[in-house]
């Protein structure tokens, strides 16, 4: 006799259309609510007492206590830039070392990031400038 194989919720397949359309509304859910966890994560540790962005290894370790693992946290991040919600760069001055850094792409938290990185004593002009075209078109689009 064989074992029946489980697969993971994601990849279970339902035998009727029914059945298909409630596990992709289940599915869609538990993507946006992991996405909005995300975006809630970047924006409770980058208030006005902290840096207006957040490294990702921060980002991942929360979303670890939250129970999601680094693949998803993964594809949520990915997410959030492909929509625009998020900018990432990264801060390493180690050409051999990355340290990837998020920051929302909301008009407050990229006013205090070009302010944060103009204030350095060697500015960086390329991470400026990305900056200021960023904040540029969040002003349009408001």
């Amino acid at each position: 006799m064989m074992t029946p194989c489980l697969l993971p919720r994601e990849v279970t397949m339902a035998t009727d259309a029914r059945g298909e359309e409630q596990e992709d509304k289940a599915t869609r859910a538990e993507r946006r609510e992991r996405y909005h966890g995300i975006i809630e994560s970047i924006d409770a540790n980058t208030s006005l007492m902290q840096l207006p962005w957040i490294r990702k290894t921060t980002i991942v370790r929360n979303r670890s206590m939250a129970g999601i693992s680094y693949e998803k946290t993964e594809q949520g991040l990915r997410a959030a830039r492909e929509n625009g919600d998020v900018i990432r760069w990264d801060e390493s001055d180690d050409p051999d070392e990355q340290t990837l850094v998020y920051c929302l792409r909301r008009e407050s938290k990229l006013e205090r990031a070009v302010a944060a990185v103009a204030q350095r004593d060697e500015v960086n002009r390329e991470l400026l400038g990305m900056l200021n075209q960023h904040l540029a078109a969040v002003r349009e689009d408001l």
